[in-house]
């Protein structure tokens, strides 16, 4: 007859038990008859109460705390939780009440003891916690010896930190405001991400690689203030004064600049696709090969900007007034160019087809060398039809303007 062990106890320290009472057996799982009639009726006793036994109750600082054996085992079997379970489980075999198990009691905080059990039962540390919280925590880890819930926690609050650092400003608007009163500011290299600095006077401030990611300078006067390879993107300056600025190798990738007065100033090689300049001011202003790829310029007045080199592919040029701006070289593959303003432009080596320039105006424009890139020197009857189709309507269009030269394709 085999014999199984009860529920409560763990096999091997059930026959450790009974080989220590002084009792021999032939195996691991035959008991001779004469044990079997002597552990009959503490096995059913066993089975009767197996849960009660199997629970465990903990008092942690007056908290009382219900689990199970298993689960104060199952992460480390040589924690304290496991070792105090494992000391005193023969002893509540043999006192503890037939009806609840007696609470252990643990002289420590219980105010933290619950994530211990859950990562017990999980093995997953409860997240969304501050940093407090978790240093006291992984005091309790240490004093409970867990050290797989003390590493959990080291990597959860290396990670806090990081998102801490990159979330929250170095400065906020009244630290900026407090500085203005000192005059000559300089910002270089700090951390204003998110943060709102609206319709303040900023004048003359160096914002030289700082992190402007989504901050608001909405309406603020900028006139004279450096933005030298600062990170802009998403930043909205709507109708903020930038007259004279410099943003020489900003990247201000979605920053909203619509009713901007960008006049004299320096955008060079500044990132700036899908911006929105509709409505802005840019006259005089220098974006020499900047990058305005799909953005939106409708409206805008390049009134004698330099866009020489610049990257105009599918950027939208709706009644956007290009007046003796300089063009040459420049990409407008794509672009929106129907209803611009081409006054006295230099679009000399300019990327563009005669189609795109239907209904523009190009008075005294100046469109030598301007044509469409050739891919392959071999190319279909039909292919070659269209491009000479191209060349006449670009043709006709200059004899419109006035004091042109012919175009070289």
């Amino acid at each position: 007859m085999r014999i199984q062990p009860p529920l409560c106890l763990r096999r091997d320290i059930f026959l450790r038990d009974l080989q220590g009472s002084g009792e021999s057996c032939e195996s691991c799982e035959v008991f001779c008859s004469a044990q079997v009639a002597r552990l009959t009726d503490e096995v059913e006793q066993l089975t009767e109460f197996g849960m009660a036994t199997e629970l465990e109750r903990l008092d942690v600082g007056g908290t009382v705390f219900s689990t199970t054996r298993s689960t104060l085992t199952k992460r480390d079997k040589g924690s304290v939780l496991a070792l105090l379970i494992s000391r005193s489980c023969r002893e509540k075999r043999s006192v503890m009440p037939r009806s609840a198990p007696a609470a252990t009691f643990i002289d420590r905080d219980g105010t933290h003891f619950r994530h211990v059990l859950n990562w017990l039962r999980d093995g997953v540390v409860t997240p969304e916690l501050d940093r407090t919280t978790y240093h006291e925590l992984r005091r309790e880890a240490e004093y409970y010896e867990l050290p797989g819930l003390v590493e959990a926690i080291k990597v959860l609050l290396v990670s806090k930190c990081e998102e801490e650092d990159t979330a929250k400003p170095e400065m906020r608007r009244l630290d900026v405001i407090k500085c203005l009163q000192f005059g000559n500011v300089r910002m270089r290299g700090v951390d204003l991400s998110g943060q709102n600095l609206s319709k303040l006077d900023l004048s003359g401030v160096d914002f030289s690689h700082c992190r402007l990611i989504n901050t608001n300078f909405e309406k603020s006067n900028l006139q004279d203030a450096n933005f030298t390879e600062s990170e802009a993107t998403g930043a909205n300056f709507k109708e903020a004064n930038l007259k004279a600025c410099k943003f020489a190798g900003a990247s201000m990738i979605g920053a909203g600049l619509s009713g901007a007065n960008l006049a004299e100033a320096n955008l060079d090689n500044a990132k700036l696709e899908k911006v929105d300049l509709s409505i802005a001011t840019l006259g005089k202003a220098s974006l020499c090969m900047a990058n305005l790829s799909s953005a939106d310029l409708k409206f805008a007045d390049f009134t004698n900007a330099n866009l020489s080199g610049s990257d105009l592919r599918s950027a939208l040029l709706h009644k956007t007034v290009l007046n003796y701006a300089n063009l040459s070289g420049a990409d407008l593959r794509s672009a929106d160019l129907s209803t611009a303003n081409f006054q006295n432009a230099d679009l000399s080596g300019a990327q563009l087809s005669g189609p795109q320039l239907l209904g523009a105006i190009l008075d005294g424009a100046h469109l030598s060398k301007a044509s469409a890139k050739k891919k392959s020197t071999r190319k279909k009857a039909s292919v070659v039809d269209r491009e000479k189709e191209s060349v006449r309507s670009m043709q006709a269009l200059i004899e419109l303007g006035n004091d042109t030269m012919p175009i070289e394709c």
